[in-house]
């Protein structure tokens, strides 16, 4: 069973709201394909959609977020991280070195 992380959170509400464009397609994809999976699972508290308010009734995550999270996975396992936490970490920090070489 995965946990609930503060940082995890984070990162899925970044993802959906303002993805890296390096990584947006990569999110997107990721994202819906995941939504596809959650809007069918019994722990959906919206069966059949994924809306606003949608959340998982095993972890208590908004779905909308937590599928936008490559280093989440399902509490059930129905699918998995894209990245380790660490892995993300990494990508972040090599995002913003790139992001501020732009800047110079």
């Amino acid at each position: 069973m995965s946990k609930f992380s503060i940082k995890q959170l984070v990162e899925g509400y970044k993802n959906d709201l303002f993805p890296a464009e390096e990584l947006k397609d990569q999110i997107r994809a990721t994202q819906a394909k995941r939504q596809e999976i959650c809007k069918a699972c019994p722990r959906n508290s919206s069966p059949g959609e994924i809306n606003t308010f949608s959340h998982c009734k095993e972890c208590g995550c908004v779905l909308k977020k937590k599928t936008a999270c490559l280093s989440c996975s399902c509490p059930l396992e129905k699918w998995l991280f894209e990245t380790t936490p660490d892995e993300d970490r990494e990508l972040q920090k090599t995002l913003n070195y790139k992001k501020n070489e732009e800047e110079l």
